[in-house]
């Protein structure tokens, strides 16, 4: 979420400070389900450093962000003010301590 509303296809990291990574692809409403592994969702118990960067949403999303098609994509407005702060592991801010499951686990990227 940036400022209340949600950030589509965002692809977002969860790195732990020790161990293996989860990751995710955000749907166009900006609801997401990490994964652990091909056979496992999640992530580890653990303190987390979140970033995350901006993929299209399918091919023709891909052919017009590359030039090689005319079109619109979902490609959110202010997407370089978020990578700006959250486009890293380096400069990302944002940590998450994941210690239980989680169902409705909201980033806030402001």
């Amino acid at each position: 979420m940036r400022q209340g509303k949600p950030v589509p296809n965002l692809f977002i990291n969860f790195e732990p400070d020790k161990g293996r990574p989860s990751w995710a692809q955000a749907d166009a409403n900006g609801r997401f389900t990490l994964k652990y592994d091909d056979k496992n969702d999640g992530a580890l118990v653990a303190n987390h450093t979140v970033w995350v960067l901006w993929r299209p949403a399918n091919a023709k999303e891909e052919m017009v962000e590359l030039g090689f098609e005319k079109g619109k994509t979902n490609k959110p407005a202010d997407l370089k003010e978020i990578t700006k702060k959250f486009g890293s592991k380096a400069k990302s801010p944002l940590k998450i301590q994941i210690s239980k499951p989680e169902s409705n686990l909201e980033l806030k990227l402001d």
